[in-house]
């Protein structure tokens, strides 16, 4: 009798859309190119970041460093940069390892410079307490912040463009 509430239990649940897999499918074709995008970029980046040595993907991944040059903010008015922002994301909140700002920054980096827009990836420090050392990276895209909020509270260390 148990296994009939299990079935009943996953067809209300697939019918009622709280279903991953359900919501996914919903999306319109366009989403699912990005989601599936992001989801192999982020693959990519994480398993690049966690194989090799900082000196070996510094360049290909990160980019110029550019930590001397001064910012030069301009507008961006395409949606496709909202779109990739929100892919990466979700994608990186469902992923079945664990991603860190940097992967989903490089991800969103990666995405943006195949689209044609220019992007600045900062990364920066937090002194927690006196025995630990925070790091983050974020990512903008013109005057918004795609990835990882503003790094506010950070250091700036470096910037790649």
């Amino acid at each position: 009798m148990n296994w009939i509430a299990e079935i009943l239990y996953n067809i209300i649940m697939f019918k009622s859309g709280n279903n991953k897999a359900v919501r996914f499918l919903r999306l319109s074709v366009k989403k699912k190119y990005l989601c599936l995008e992001a989801l192999f970029w982020l693959f990519l980046s994480r398993f690049i970041i966690v194989i090799f040595p900082l000196k070996y993907y510094n360049r290909l991944l990160l980019g110029k460093d550019i930590t001397s040059l001064k910012d030069v903010f301009f507008k961006v008015q395409d949606p496709v940069v909202d779109d990739i922002a929100r892919a990466v994301k979700v994608c990186n909140e469902h992923v079945p390892w664990q991603n860190r700002c940097l992967a989903a920054a490089v991800s969103a980096k990666i995405m943006l410079a195949l689209r044609g827009h220019n992007s600045v990836l900062y990364v920066g420090i937090n002194k927690k307490n006196d025995t630990f050392l925070a790091s983050h990276s974020w990512l903008r895209c013109g005057e918004k912040f795609v990835i990882g909020g503003k790094g506010k509270d950070y250091v700036l260390v470096s910037k790649f463009r």
